[in-house]
């Protein structure tokens, strides 16, 4: 999505990460791919379907949504 490239891209707004390591590097684009993921896998076809999910599924997609909103509720928009 635009939103999470233009925070989370290379040269997003976005600082979680020291990018000036191959670790951080890889921090930050792996941290984009599972954003990015989450939008194709769970948020886009429950916007188009009435999709049912089992109480695993749903507290395991509430789990790693909270992971993800955590690591932008900690740092920082430059």
């Amino acid at each position: 999505s635009n939103a999470i490239d233009a925070l989370l891209s290379d040269t997003g707004l976005f600082q979680f990460c020291d990018t000036s390591t191959q670790s951080g590097k890889n921090v930050r684009k792996g941290t984009k791919h599972l954003f990015d993921g989450c939008i194709l896998a769970f948020r886009n076809p429950s916007a188009h379907a009435n999709i049912n999910f089992t109480k695993r599924e749903a507290f395991e997609q509430i789990t790693l949504a909270s992971q993800l909103l955590y690591i932008l509720d900690k740092d920082q928009i430059n």
